[in-house]
């Protein structure tokens, strides 16, 4: 059972403070986003690789994103990534958006390691693109980072019914040794979770707490991306003890 803290949910922290509470908190792992600073400030980058090599956690960087015709990385991104990976003695996962139209040629490649892919359609339910996400990451035998928040939307009520089915058919598929899942939750099934956000499972994701406690106990890393710490550490918590 892993369970990982997102830099999201301190959003006025550094990532050295993210990394502190991740500890603090006896989280497994900790996903930083890859920001400006840690992009451009080599101090700050050797800062962050020393207060993870004094822990044992796992290391999930997420990528801020490709260039949506070549699906190349920012080279001074690349750049900082690699450096920081290479320094690290912790497990580290990279990560990116999916883009339309990728192929296996396409998937970044930093350190010789395939980077995970998440799916990045957002605001509508569109089963198809996290298929092909799903698909592609199976193909090379690379992480597939779920983000299920992404397609719960809808005006129908039949639709929801499809919309449950199919994000616990998708949960139930992933492979705990090396896929990842996004977690939030959030009361509308109109507004996004930055505007209907609560713990977990008090909203809409009270309808998968047997699928993802299932995908947890099997050692599948839930990584939560909320905006706040106190939602955080209460669903945290919530999913420990099913």
């Amino acid at each position: 059972m892993s369970q990982a803290f997102a830099s999201s949910a301190a959003p006025n922290m550094s990532s050295l403070k993210t990394v502190e509470l991740a500890v603090h908190n006896d989280f497994d792992a900790v996903q930083l986003f890859i920001n400006p600073l840690l992009i451009n400030n080599a101090e700050h980058r050797a800062e962050i690789v020393s207060a993870l090599n004094a822990t044992e956690l796992i290391v999930v960087l997420h990528l801020s994103g490709l260039d949506p015709e070549t699906f190349q990385l920012d080279l001074k991104e690349r750049v900082a990534v690699e450096s920081m990976i290479s320094s690290l003695k912790n497990k580290v996962v990279p990560l990116v958006h999916y883009i339309e139209g990728m192929g296996i040629s396409d998937i970044p490649v930093v350190n010789d390691q395939r980077v995970g892919l998440e799916n990045s359609k957002t605001g509508i339910f569109d089963m198809e693109h996290i298929q092909r996400v799903q698909d592609l990451c199976n193909e090379v035998k690379i992480p597939f980072v779920l983000d299920f928040e992404r397609i719960l939307y809808t005006h129908s009520e039949s639709e929801k019914v499809s919309i449950i089915g199919f994000v616990k058919r998708v949960v139930d598929s992933l492979d705990p040794d090396i896929d990842m899942l996004h977690l939030r939750d959030k009361t509308s099934w109109l507004l996004p979770s930055r505007k209907s956000a609560c713990a977990y499972p008090e909203g809409i994701n009270k309808n998968f707490t047997e699928e993802i406690s299932r995908f947890h106990k099997s050692g599948g890393l839930v990584i939560w991306e909320f905006e706040n710490l106190e939602q955080t550490l209460k669903s945290s918590k919530s999913l420990a003890h099913e």
